[in-house]
């Protein structure tokens, strides 16, 4: 039900739909519709699947949005994900946690070293692309555009889908689709113990366990995964 979905009913929807290229069937049904959770909905029910899933893309806030790419990476990683790759997926879940501008900064290097090919570098960027600037430290401020984590992390679910299993994909998608409602919903999206806060740290954090409801992230690259990403970006 929409009502449930409230982390996507709190996004400008007439912004958020004014970033999203989608299908004329795609488009009517959300030219229907009055919020993102709406058109959420109507979208996954029509089967536009991975339309629905770029709709989640734009429109959760960002640092469950960079959540919800971390957890669906995780999901079709393979076991021989290469170090920097699996390392930049870890400072993507650590920018979700600490959201300081070094944690982002951390992020966009890592993604950076890996060569932005695969999910996980992709969630990594959309950390980088959330805030803050995106000029080297102590330049003049370049503030990203609002719509950048968004696509983003539309392309790491893209690159996520895309390396699964192609027989099972719609299974895929909406398995995808089931965490960002979760996720919407306000909880973490793996477990019924994981819950999800949008609450920020302070700009200089100490050291501390998380507390009781924070979240706490978990720990086959082709070429059609590399045309998913080129298309998305464009």
């Amino acid at each position: 039900m929409p009502d449930a979905l409230r982390k996507l009913s709190e996004c400008d929807f007439p912004m958020v739909r004014s970033w999203l290229k989608l299908s004329d069937p795609a488009c009517a049904i959300l030219d229907a519709c009055v919020s993102a959770a709406t058109g959420f909905d109507r979208l996954e029910q029509a089967g536009f699947l991975i339309e629905a899933a770029e709709l989640a893309a734009y429109a959760l806030p960002k640092r469950e949005a960079v959540w919800w790419a971390c957890l669906c990476a995780d999901d079709t990683a393979p076991v021989d994900l290469p170090a920097a790759d699996r390392s930049a997926r870890q400072e993507a879940e650590r920018w979700v946690r600490e959201p300081t501008d070094m944690v982002r900064r951390d992020a966009m290097k890592v993604a950076e070293a890996a060569g932005f090919k695969t999910a996980e570098t992709w969630a990594a960027v959309a950390a980088f692309w959330s805030e803050g600037s995106l000029a080297p430290a102590g330049k003049p401020v370049l503030e990203p555009a609002p719509r950048l984590t968004g696509k983003a992390v539309t392309v790491s679910i893209r690159l996520s889908v895309a390396r699964g299993d192609s027989a099972d994909e719609s299974a895929l998608l909406r398995s995808v689709l089931r965490r960002a409602r979760i996720i919407a919903a306000g909880a973490a999206g793996r477990s019924a113990e994981e819950t999800f806060t949008t609450g920020r740290v302070a700009a200089n954090p100490v050291s501390r366990p998380l507390a009781a409801d924070e979240t706490v992230p978990a720990g086959r690259m082709a070429d059609k995964s590399l045309r998913a990403a080129r298309l998305t970006a464009e």
